[in-house]
């Protein structure tokens, strides 16, 4: 009966604008006992309990049937159902087309205090992974840094494979064998399957991922900094337990001696292209990868620009501004939608074109958009002044 409703429900929603989606999306402290309180103080103020509430993951746009978004306006009712009942407007006829059925796009916004676990991701055709497992290639744009603060990605050079091996069963491994790489606001790394990678604190990331539809992206641990956690989360050097590591499975996509020193990070560094789209609108592009596209939005207050239909559908963010306005051109001119800074939505393709607007303050907005379909050629025609 639940799913009937739900059903009824999809069928009348309108796709005219975009779809705000349950902006209480935090994960347990549990899930993450690194988790700093950035994201509170900054992005989601509005729907943090207070500044100081730790906040290590929001997932903002989610399919991952561990975590779904769910609709704001339709409460226990996901993103997954509505596209999955209404396939073509919400991800667009030629996306269909081309054996596109789902999203597959997972978008988080992550913050630590503390660094996160050195981890690795396999590929899909991993022969340890589980029916329900997929790899999770995924991508880094930096939001904001604190002084000093950095990321880690592969190994210092002249580390063999053998010597991590040894490090990590004698417990001896330390920091000092990864490659840090100091960041800052705008900073931007492709993530992919065989990399090893670590957030460290201070830092907070816009987090896009590739997710196959109904599975969980697998993430092997190899190093924890040998820290300890009581069942809250909590840091517990004398009574708490590690987390569980994945050592065998990790090493055995290892190549240190291929992931190490500088030229490896730069290998994985995107820079982007500036665009000026009107006085007061500017937009970073990322280059695309095989799955999606990654856009950095800023509107001047009382600027606004056009998200046309060459982009399929989106996956947005409001990262700074409040409110911004979204006004539907696809049937009845002017229709309008304020959401507030920290919200996220999905802009199905009928609601392409769409104006996004800037109004009593500027904003800074994330667009995930599809890649991989042909829809290359449209990338740095989406837009209108």
């Amino acid at each position: 009966m639940a799913t009937s409703h739900n059903q009824l429900k999809l069928s009348k929603l309108d796709l005219t604008l975009p779809v705000p989606l349950d902006p209480q999306n935090f994960t347990s402290i549990n899930r993450t006992p690194w988790s700093g309180s950035a994201l509170a103080k900054g992005i989601k103020k509005n729907q943090a309990n207070s500044s100081s509430q730790r906040i290590g993951e929001a997932w903002e746009v989610s399919c991952d049937p561990e975590a779904p978004s769910e609709l704001q306006d339709s409460p226990g009712t996901t993103l997954a159902e509505l596209i999955k009942q209404r396939t073509a407007e919400c991800l667009s006829e030629r996306m269909v087309t081309a054996g596109r059925t789902s999203l597959n796009i997972l978008v988080k916004l992550i913050n630590a205090a503390s660094p996160l676990s050195l981890q690795i991701h396999p590929a899909d055709d991993n022969p340890l992974l589980n029916a329900n497992e997929c790899g999770k290639p995924e991508s880094w744009l930096v939001l904001s840094a604190e002084k000093g603060s950095g990321i880690y990605i592969g190994f210092q050079e002249g580390l063999t494979l053998d010597a991590v091996r040894q490090h990590l069963e004698n417990s001896t491994f330390t920091s000092d064998l990864l490659q840090f790489v100091p960041v800052q606001a705008g900073d931007y790394f492709e993530i992919d399957p065989h990399v090893p990678h670590a957030i460290g604190p201070g830092v907070v990331l816009l987090e896009p991922q590739r997710i196959t539809s109904g599975m969980s992206g697998k993430t092997w641990r190899l190093w924890d900094w040998n820290r300890k956690y009581n069942p809250k989360g909590e840091l517990d050097a004398e009574h708490g337990r590690p987390r569980d590591l994945h050592i065998k499975e990790a090493v055995s996509i290892l190549s240190p001696i291929d992931q190490s020193g500088s030229k490896y990070v730069d290998g994985h560094r995107r820079k982007p292209k500036r665009e000026t789209l009107a006085p007061g609108v500017s937009a970073d592009i990322f280059p695309a990868n095989k799955w999606y596209q990654t856009i950095l939005l800023k509107l001047a207050a009382g600027t606004s620009v056009q998200l046309k239909s060459n982009a399929l559908y989106a996956c947005v963010t409001i990262l700074e501004g409040c409110p911004v306005s979204f006004s539907s051109h696809s049937r009845d001119i002017g229709r309008k939608l304020e959401l507030p800074q920290g919200q996220s939505f999905f802009i199905p393709a009928s609601a392409l074109p769409n104006t996004l607007a800037a109004e009593a303050s500027p904003a800074q907005l994330s667009l995930i958009i599809p890649a991989g379909v042909g829809a290359e050629d449209h990338l740095g025609n989406i837009f209108t002044a």
